[in-house]
């Protein structure tokens, strides 16, 4: 199991929004397949549209 916390601003413009903004992952340790987003920080943009199409990308801090 994965979870995450984050932080971000945005901006409403003729039924369109944009979010960007930090996300921040916390992992199990158990040697599960999601363990290595323990401690993982990333970027984010999330985008979405009038009719209720939404996107959303992440992109690691290294």
């Amino acid at each position: 199991m994965a979870t995450w916390t984050g932080q971000g601003v945005g901006k409403s413009t003729g039924g369109k929004i944009r979010f960007c903004g930090s996300i921040f992952f916390k992992a199990s340790l158990n040697g599960g397949k999601l363990s290595f987003l323990n401690n993982l920080v990333g970027f984010f943009e999330f985008k979405a549209d009038e009719h209720g199409n939404c996107s959303s990308k992440v992109w690691e801090w290294k």
